[in-house]
């Protein structure tokens, strides 16, 4: 974490060799994020490479004292979302709908490592568990299993209150615990 608080300060300062190394490691986690919201891997990527041009042009007026991965991924969720409906400028948390903004939750990357590790059938079974929750339980779910955020840094991406995102979090718990004793058979 220091490391990357090191990174981010150093970048902001114009240090070009730290602003690349912070691409190198944010490109893969924000990418995976970002497919959940979209299928269109040309759009996610072009997203990612907007969002790091839009912080080295306004490095000067950025903050240095961040949690760097939250802020990275709340930069970048919403300017995915600018740029899937770019007349709306957030997601009313009140009137919140199952859009093509939503979360989906792609795993592949995880699927792979587990597949190696002869484990897939119970991954995939947790994949389609998690895929049975609604969209705004699997963000929840997979920001802080897989994306290893706490309470207050998904607070932060999504806006809303911390209590919220630990309410959400237990309703998607409580699900998975109920469905996992009637597991789902998936061929691996």
């Amino acid at each position: 974490m220091e490391d990357q608080m090191l990174l981010w300060s150093n970048a902001l300062k114009g240090d070009k060799a730290a602003f690349k190394q912070l691409l190198e490691i944010y490109f893969p986690i924000l990418y995976n994020y970002g497919m959940g919201f979209s299928q269109d891997k040309e759009v996610v990527k072009d997203t990612i490479q907007d969002l790091f041009i839009v912080i080295w042009n306004s490095r000067s007026n950025l903050k240095k004292e961040v949690n760097v991965k939250a802020y990275l991924l709340c930069s970048f969720r919403r300017a995915l979302q600018k740029k899937a409906n770019p007349r709306v400028k957030t997601i009313s948390l009140t009137n919140y709908q199952e859009d093509r903004s939503s979360f989906h939750l792609n795993t592949s990357v995880e699927e792979d490592l587990i597949r190696k590790e002869s484990v897939a059938k119970t991954a995939n079974n947790m994949v389609a568990l998690v895929n049975a929750l609604p969209s705004r339980q699997k963000e929840v779910v997979y920001l802080h299993f897989f994306s290893a955020l706490s309470r207050d840094e998904i607070s932060e991406i999504l806006g809303i209150a911390p209590q919220t995102v630990s309410n959400i979090l237990q309703m998607a718990l409580k699900k998975l615990r109920a469905s996992a004793r009637n597991p789902v058979e998936i061929s691996a």
